[in-house]
C-alpha cells in the first residue's frame, strides 16, 4: 500500500495528489462504507489508478468539434482530422 501512495505522490503535483486522495476517499465512503463492505487492496489500487488517470488526464476522452462542418466526435487521440469532411478539429477535454 505504501508503494502505491509513494508512486502517486512522486508522479503527481501536490494538488493532484490531494485531489486523488479526496476522490478515492469519497468513493470508498459512498460505495463501501455506506453499504458496510470491506475495501480490498486490489479494489483500492484499481480505484487509485483510475483516479490518477482522470486527474492527470491520462487516457482521457477528448471531444473534437470540426471548425468546418461542426461535426463532433470522441477519441482518445488529441489531434485528428474530421471523419466527416477532413477539416480541422479543435479538441476539448471532457473533464
Amino acid at each position: 500500500m505504501i508503494e502505491l501512495f509513494n508512486y502517486l505522490s512522486r508522479n503527481t503535483t501536490k494538488d493532484e495528489f490531494k485531489e486523488i486522495l479526496n476522490i478515492v476517499t469519497d468513493d470508498i465512503k459512498f460505495n463501501n462504507i455506506s453499504f458496510e463492505k470491506i475495501t480490498k487492496f486490489k479494489n483500492l489500487a484499481d480505484l487509485c489508478q483510475a483516479t490518477y488517470k482522470l486527474v492527470t488526464r491520462k487516457d482521457m476522452l477528448w471531444i473534437k468539434v470540426c471548425t468546418s462542418c461542426g461535426y463532433s466526435a470522441w477519441s482518445l487521440k488529441y489531434d485528428v482530422k474530421c471523419s466527416k469532411c477532413g477539416g480541422i478539429s479543435k479538441c476539448q477535454n471532457t473533464r
